[in-house]
Order: C-alpha cells, then sequence, then structure tokens
C-alpha cells in the first residue's frame, strides 16, 4: 500500500495531531511503530493475538463481544475457471505457503501464514462480506 515506511509514519502522525481515536490499521502498518514506541496499541482485531503483538489484547478480550475485524489475502479466479485449473493454483500455493523463506518474510511482515482449500476461501469470503454488509446497515454507514 505504501512504497515506503515513511510514509506510514507521516500518515500515522497526521491522525495522532489529529486526535482522530479510535482508528484502525493493519499490523504489518503498525507494528514497526510500535516496536520503536512512537505509538502504543491498546487492542488489536484479531479473534485471536497475534504472534507480533503479544502484549496487545483482543477487542474480544478487553469486552467488546462478538468484535472481530480481520484482514485476509485469497487467490480468486474467474467464475467458470476449470475445476483442475483451481486445483493446480491451490496445489502450488500450498506449495509456496510451505516455503520456509516465505514464511519467514511473511513472519517479518508481522503476516500469519494461513491456506486451505478453495471451498474454506469460499466460506471465509463469504462469512466476511455478510459480517460487512450486516455491520453497514447496522451502523447506517454511509459513503460521504
Amino acid at each position: 500500500m505504501f512504497d515506503d515506511d515513511r510514509h506510514v509514519g507521516r500518515i500515522l502522525w497526521t491522525h495522532a495531531a489529529s486526535k482522530e481515536t479510535p482508528w484502525f490499521w493493519t499490523i504489518t502498518a503498525l507494528v514497526p511503530h510500535a516496536r520503536a514506541g512512537t505509538i502504543t496499541i491498546i487492542a488489536q482485531t484479531g479473534e485471536k493475538r497475534s504472534a507480533a503483538l503479544p502484549d496487545a489484547p483482543t477487542l474480544l478480550e478487553a469486552g467488546y463481544k462478538d468484535m472481530v475485524l480481520e484482514s485476509w489475502f485469497g487467490l480468486f479466479a474467474p467464475v467458470g475457471t476449470p475445476a483442475e485449473t483451481i486445483t493446480a493454483l491451490n496445489t502450488a500455493t500450498a506449495k509456496a505457503l510451505d516455503d520456509s523463506t516465505l514464511r519467514e518474510n511473511f513472519t517479518k511482515a508481522s503476516l500469519e501464514v494461513a491456506g486451505g482449500t478453495p471451498e474454506q476461501l469460499g466460506t471465509l469470503a463469504r462469512s466476511d462480506s455478510d459480517k460487512y454488509a450486516r455491520l453497514v446497515k447496522e451502523l447506517k454507514i454511509t459513503v460521504r
């Protein structure tokens, strides 16, 4: 998203100076600043604590029931892609995710590796889509 850490730092300071609270960022953007002591992370939005932030409680632990907002990356293909192509892509992706160098680089970036089946990804995507649609409606969120 940002081409170097300086952009993240400037944006973080802009938010902090404006006294906008609370605000949410991805863990990959925040961990370097938390480790440097320039920001304090009061909670994280995952279902469980991230290995990158073991001392920061989750919002669930802080008493916010059902407050789980996780970001993830997935590999999608167009509707109608042949099943054998999907299988081949999933097999290749699983092999890549099992690579120790890739895992090490993901860990350095505060990302947790999790593979799975195409069906599991579909279930996750539908679940998150339903959750965010419900939140937009319940909270009356609009685009300005």
